[in-house]
């Protein structure tokens, strides 16, 4: 990757109060990974407590980052399309050009359903001057394309994790573009805002090592495709994402905190969880403790 430098790292998150404990852990792990890096941490949001704002701060109270708190009135997706797992939330991307400082040039985008596990300076410092953003593909959507009815040699990435170009964003007007795209093609949006931006910067974004967005797809699936696909997937670096990765990103339905313990590296996911303020009080290990026994006794007959 070509290389500029930038001292302080921007990052944002879009959350509602039903993913405040996981954005927590995954700013906790990003901070104690990243020890030697200055943070200026957005929060995109329109209903969150004053309590969980308290256990955000007091999770973060040891490290020297700033943290930015920015409502956000949402009416404006009353059209969007939700489903599965997905709020509103997943669509407050498209209002980032709109809510940021306008002398931010980019940022770095993350979901709440992953951790970090090394330093992100490397792809902070990617140059994308010519780009949108840089994400990495969808893992395990390689003929979605056409699906969305963009060309079938092109490349779909995956949204929860993007270096966002912000002056091109602002150039190409996504908020506007994205909202028209709701109100007049509804039908074809299916997996969110991520397929409004992919409509929106088919081929303008550049691809980068799965490393950074470890999806479920190469932790599994992809054990049982074919020779071609797992090809492919080399040319995206997936081994070294696999055991090694920087980013662990738990899309899909099945999380951690939602019965998926035996999900790769949810043991450690644990240990950053477990240094927030959302840790598991003692009466709920003790529930956590007994019901686990109550499992093993269950299977036993």
């Amino acid at each position: 990757m070509p290389e500029t430098t930038e001292k302080v790292i921007s990052v944002a998150f879009t959350v509602d109060e039903k993913y405040i404990p996981y954005a927590t852990t995954a700013l906790v792990s990003l901070f104690m990974n990243n020890g030697n890096e200055l943070f200026n941490v957005y929060i995109i949001y329109n209903t969150i407590s004053e309590s969980s704002k308290s256990k955000i701060i007091s999770s973060c109270k040891n490290f020297d980052h700033q943290i930015i708190f920015i409502k956000i009135d949402d009416s404006f997706l009353a059209n969007a399309p939700i489903t599965h797992h997905i709020s509103l939330a997943a669509y407050y991307r498209l209002s980032l050009v709109n809510l940021l400082p306008v002398e931010l040039d980019k940022i770095l985008y993350f979901d709440a359903d992953i951790f970090i596990r090394k330093s992100i300076r490397k792809l902070w410092d990617a140059n994308i001057s010519d780009y949108a953003l840089a994400a990495t593909i969808a893992a395990g959507m390689d003929d979605y394309p056409k699906e969305l009815l963009l060309k079938e040699s092109s490349l779909y990435f995956n949204s929860g994790i993007m270096l966002i170009n912000l002056n091109y964003w602002r150039k190409i007007d996504v908020y506007n573009t994205g909202i028209a795209l709701i109100k007049d093609q509804p039908e074809r949006i299916k997996w969110w805002d991520q397929d409004i931006l992919n409509i929106i910067f088919e081929n303008k974004w550049l691809p980068v090592s799965l490393e950074w967005n470890a999806q479920p797809y190469i932790f599994d699936e992809i054990d049982s495709a074919p020779e071609s696909i797992k090809s492919k997937y080399k040319k995206h670096n997936y081994l070294q994402a696999k055991t090694h990765p920087t980013i662990v990103h738990y899309a899909g339905g099945t999380k951690p905190w939602t019965g998926g313990s035996n999900l790769p590296f949810a043991a450690e996911y644990f240990n950053y969880f477990n240094k927030t303020s959302w840790k598991p009080g003692l009466l709920n290990k003790t529930v956590i403790f007994f019901k686990k026994c109550f499992s093993k006794i269950t299977h036993a007959k």
